[in-house]
């Protein structure tokens, strides 16, 4: 099973394939003899025991995905445990060139109308980020995004449509958003890529 690829603090992105939500989350135990799997993921991210998640590894051979049946879950007091039931293998879903990475930090969106909205930053890579912000956006959507990717380049007024809109999170009173860059140059292209390297070198995935 994917020897390398599933660490114990290992960073992975996890989705609700039912409702789009994505959230970030921690390999906290591995039981290959098992095939279970626990992650801890932050307490805002609601799901339920007998869900099928599709879990995303970011590494920098590229993205590797599989789909988990949800055994368990135990609740903390700022996180969740989920506990996976893994499958035989692993499936590699993305090169290098496109591999997102869980980021977190503020980003600002203009929308076609001049309406500014704050939002913060889930994943990203060189073809599109994901983010969590509040209503008002639509899929089809057009904006201009500003956000930082230190210690690398800051964005400025990057073109990008709405691709995909996850379900309201009323704990934080957040949708998660799927952007996808637009007439994106080759000098941006190659920081966000620069960017994804270092971190994925970084986190040590």
């Amino acid at each position: 099973m994917a020897k390398g690829i599933l660490r114990i603090g290992k960073t992975l992105i996890i989705k609700d394939n039912g409702d789009n939500d994505t959230m970030c989350g921690r390999i906290e135990n591995i039981n290959i003899k098992n095939s279970m799997l626990i992650v801890s993921s932050p307490s805002t991210f609601k799901v339920n025991k007998g869900q099928r998640l599709s879990i995303m590894i970011p590494t920098i051979e590229g993205m590797f995905n599989f789909d988990a049946d949800l055994i368990d879950v135990s609740k903390e007091p700022k996180n969740v445990n989920l506990i996976l039931k893994l499958p035989p293998k692993l499936i590699r879903i993305q090169r290098r060139r496109a591999t997102r990475i869980p980021y977190l930090t503020r980003i600002m969106l203009l929308t076609e109308k001049g309406r500014t909205i704050k939002g913060i930053t889930l994943d990203v890579s060189t073809i599109g980020v994901g983010i969590l912000s509040e209503e008002g956006l639509t899929k089809g959507d057009r904006i201009m995004l500003s956000f930082s990717l230190k210690p690398i380049t800051e964005i400025n007024a990057l073109s990008a449509v709405v691709v995909w809109i996850g379900r309201k999170d009323p704990h934080i009173d957040k949708y998660s958003y799927g952007l996808k860059f637009e007439s994106m140059n080759e000098t941006t292209k190659d920081a966000i890529q620069k960017f994804v390297n270092l971190k994925l070198e970084s986190v040590n995935l």
